[in-house]
């Protein structure tokens, strides 16, 4: 896997630190076409695991005085004017680097100085006049970033188990994050599976030294307070230029560059403006044989004239990919979004970088579900919330036939403690605004990180949605009028007629008459064939099943996890190992 990987520590020597930094880097580099770079110099080690593809020149990079040095993961979009800026105040460049400009620009800019970079980063620079260490990341935390501090010592890694190389620490599991996941199926806040480490929030600059230990914010989302009725067309006018603008930075003529296609809304609203640029785009699906992404994907594609690419998934591969999945993403995420990796190989063989949807549910008001408009209280919002993210996972009334009475009563009621903490964290705004704060903060944060971790296993990943105009922009604009993807509806019926007139996976129906009433009935007879489907499976214990039935989904999770996996999962979840711990 790319990523940073470093240690302070004041009290090991550079041979101790060197040996430690290899360690965690071998944690991270698995394939023989990854580069490492590193640099020991007591009473600091660290290093960068890359692929090669963005900034190739060998890291860490030195200030002219070599008094500061960077290791960066990631990239920075269109900062031209910036380092203009920095050229005339007297700064030198000598590379044409990313993480060249950040060391310049953080030294002449500082911490608020952040606010002003668009990219997807996590950076460490090392100070030898003060003896500390900084770590950073762009604004929503695309690139984890991991840290486990003790006396004397910080570590920090792209990934945990980098972390997990070091044998002075501890292992003790978090059962605040034990009863998260069973609950919501990803963690809240900053928290891991271990007590002892924790992933840096985004927009944060963490510095520590021998006597200094501080975590700031430079930037954070800003709901709209104001509820009154802003002009759609106008605003659609403005989202379509900002989208034009974050795909533009997104493409260059250096690396070839993808789309993975399905059919919903999201990756023909990228893939749109992208066709326009006069670049070849290739395009990427992955799909069961007749569902709908696999038919309306085609048809976009042969629409703007993209070069095709599809992969039918089979369910005997799918055990080996989850656990490498598992072991890309340190388990924190829900297995059935690991389905990205058969993909991958096969994208690879074409393009170097691949444009994600991860970001759209801002713009699409994916959370803002009608009851939580009509929340009270922060106690109410809570309850609302947990239920909310409880929806595809373990119900409460279920939670205890999942462990054993002594694991079961250290984990009772620790999901909705955080939940309710999350609530009584977030900015004191409308409700309905704190209440996407948190899903942004936090389910939204969490599955954009993951997805392209996997992703980035391989080939570079982007993600327009996330542009620092277009966010600001929409998060401007009243809740009311960004609910049931309206917004993301009228820009593709007005600039991309030709794709509003595609169907959309989610009603089967073209996206200009996919209306809320539209959905909803749309919605009761996919659900009705879905219960009958369940009717047919439990009756013929797991052999008959209605053909197709949930066209709307790539893959049949139902019928592989009863069939092809089931000897696999029921020999892992009934492990000595998992039920030892008391699951």
């Amino acid at each position: 896997m790319p990523g940073i990987v470093g240690l302070c520590d004041f009290r090991r020597d550079d041979e101790e630190l060197g040996k430690l930094l290899d360690s965690m880097s071998d944690s991270l580099c698995h394939e023989t076409w990854y580069h490492t770079d590193r640099y020991v110099s007591a009473p600091l080690a660290m290093g960068r695991v890359s692929l090669g593809l963005l900034n190739p020149e060998p890291q860490p990079i030195f200030n002219r005085d070599r008094t500061l040095c960077i290791v960066l993961d990631g990239e920075l979009y269109d900062y031209g004017s910036l380092k203009a800026q920095l050229r005339a105040e007297g700064h030198h460049f000598s590379l044409e680097n990313d993480a060249e400009f950040l060391l310049h620009w953080y030294e002449a800019r500082g911490i608020e100085g952040l606010r002003e970079l668009n990219g997807s980063f996590a950076l460490a620079i090392w100070d030898s006049r003060t003896q500390t260490v900084t770590l950073a990341n762009d604004r929503y935390g695309l690139r984890p970033l991991y840290y486990a501090r003790r006396a004397g010592s910080l570590l920090f890694a792209s990934e945990v188990k980098a972390l997990l190389a070091d044998p002075l620490l501890t292992r003790e599991i978090d059962h605040h994050a034990v009863a998260d996941f069973f609950a919501f199926q990803l963690l809240l806040g900053d928290k891991t599976f271990f007590s002892e480490i924790r992933v840096l929030p985004p927009a944060s600059v963490l510095t520590f030294g021998q006597q200094t230990w501080t975590i700031k914010y430079y930037w954070d989302f800003a709901f709209c307070e104001d509820p009154a009725p802003v002009d759609e067309q106008d605003a659609v006018t403005k989202i379509h230029e900002l989208l034009q603008s974050a795909v533009s930075r997104c493409i260059d003529r250096e690396l070839t560059t993808g789309v993975f296609l399905s059919g919903g809304l999201d990756s023909r609203t990228l893939l749109g403006p992208a066709t326009r640029l006069s670049l070849p785009i290739q395009t990427f699906t992955m799909g069961r044989e007749g569902s709908y992404d696999m038919r309306f994907a085609q048809q976009i594609a042969e629409t703007v004239g993209t070069e095709h690419h599809t992969l039918t998934l089979c369910p005997e591969a799918q055990a080996e990919l989850i656990e490498r999945g598992v072991w890309l993403t340190d388990g924190m995420t829900n297995c059935i979004h690991m389905s990205i990796l058969n993909l991958l190989p096969l994208t690879r063989d074409y393009v170097d970088v691949v444009l994600d949807g991860f970001g759209s549910p801002l713009l699409k008001g994916a959370y803002l579900k009608p009851s939580l408009f009509n929340t009270t209280s922060d106690e109410e919002l809570t309850q609302v919330l947990f239920a909310k993210f409880n929806f595809a996972a373990i119900p409460p009334s279920l939670m205890p036939g999942f462990f054993t009475d002594q694991f079961f009563a250290q984990i009772k009621g620790l999901a909705y403690e955080s939940m309710r903490e999350q609530v009584r964290q977030a900015p004191p705004e409308r409700l309905v605004n704190k209440s996407e704060y948190i899903y942004m903060r936090n389910k939204q944060r969490r599955f954009t990180s993951f997805g392209p971790i996997m992703t980035r296993s391989q080939l570079e990943s982007r993600a327009p949605f996330y542009d620092n105009d277009l966010v600001e922009f929409i998060c401007s604009l009243p809740a009311e009028i960004r609910q049931h993807d309206k917004l993301q509806r009228l820009l593709l019926t007005r600039y991309y007629p030709e794709l509003a007139a595609i169907p959309w996976e989610f009603t089967g129906l073209p996206v200009s008459l996919s209306t809320p009433v539209a959905r909803l009935v749309t919605r009761g007879w996919f659900r009705l064939r879905r219960e009958m489907n369940k009717l047919f499976l439990r009756v013929s214990k797991g052999h008959l099943s209605l053909p197709n039935a949930e066209p709307r989904i790539f893959t049949d999770y139902p019928s592989w996890w009863r069939a092809a996996l089931r000897d696999w999962a029921t020999e892992l979840i009934l492990s000595p190992q998992a039920l030892k711990r008391g699951y």
